[in-house]
């Protein structure tokens, strides 16, 4: 009876860990994230500890058969923003002549990035032992460490086959889909993705849509089978304001690796001690 009652205290005390834990890692998210999913990253070097928390927590915990289908979405999804926060505010600023990156993305054909930016900032100037910032493995999640390229490819990719999840990773590029400026949650993970990929395939600075012709993102190129197994218009379709004919003109637009970055430094809310 007493190792019953000591396992449900211990149980207790983790849940509400846990949901610390991702408070702290939702407030880091308002803090610091603004509406137009711009980042001030310079603003969580400072304020590390919130992040830490949930990184913490990220390491100390292994998702199990018992998690609902969207409690691991969202579990994943964050993990990976908050990993990609990590690299990035460990380099920040990141800043380099040039770099190439022959980034092999799982089941797809390899891509490759070539950037030859002096001024901006990108997450594709971070190298470390002749790996990019996909690659390098230092993403702790219970006992095991993974590379960021693990956990989209052979883990939210594979497991979920969900084509909106590309909605909702933070790409840390001003052509990816806006960062949300909150936690995913097992509550409100389906609806999230919802609207992020709306808006996304709605922007204009993202995809330009007409019924005839369309200029939509790289990632509909990279990712051709996640999107409604390759019927890309079909998908889009789904989202778009305007319908696109099935014979529409599809071309593709640059992608602007920029660091996603908010560059005024003006806090976006007041973080309460």
């Amino acid at each position: 009876m007493k190792k019953h009652i000591l396992a449900a205290i211990y149980f207790i005390c983790f849940i509400h860990l846990s949901y610390s834990q991702l408070e702290s890692y939702d407030l880091l998210l308002k803090s610091h994230v603004d509406q137009e999913g711009k980042i001030d990253y310079e603003a969580i070097q400072k304020d590390r500890s919130r992040l830490n928390d949930f990184l913490s927590y990220l390491e100390n915990t292994t998702p199990d058969e018992t998690w609902s289908k969207n409690q691991l979405k969202a579990f994943w999804l964050n993990a990976y923003n908050a990993y990609t926060l990590k690299i990035i505010v460990d380099y920040y600023p990141v800043k380099k002549n040039s770099f190439t990156s022959d980034q092999t993305n799982g089941t797809d054909n390899s891509i490759s990035f070539t950037i030859t930016n002096t001024k901006n900032s990108s997450i594709m100037y971070i190298e470390e032992n002749g790996k990019d910032a996909w690659n390098i493995k230092f993403a702790k999640v219970g006992n095991k460490v993974y590379t960021l390229n693990q956990i989209e490819h052979e883990i939210i990719r594979k497991d979920f086959n969900d084509g909106r999840i590309h909605a909702g990773l933070n790409a840390a590029s001003l052509s990816g889909p806006k960062l949300v400026n909150y936690a995913y949650t097992e509550q409100n993970i389906e609806e999230s993705l919802e609207i992020l990929m709306t808006n996304f395939i709605n922007d204009p600075s993202k995809n330009k849509i007409s019924s005839t012709e369309v200029s939509i993102s790289k990632v509909f190129e990279w990712y051709p089978n996640d999107f409604n197994k390759g019927n890309v218009i079909s998908f889009i379709n789904k989202y778009a304001n305007t319908t696109i004919n099935n014979d529409a003109k599809i071309s593709y637009l640059f992608y602007d690796w920029t660091l996603n970055q908010k560059k005024d430094g003006t806090p976006l809310l007041a973080i309460k001690k």
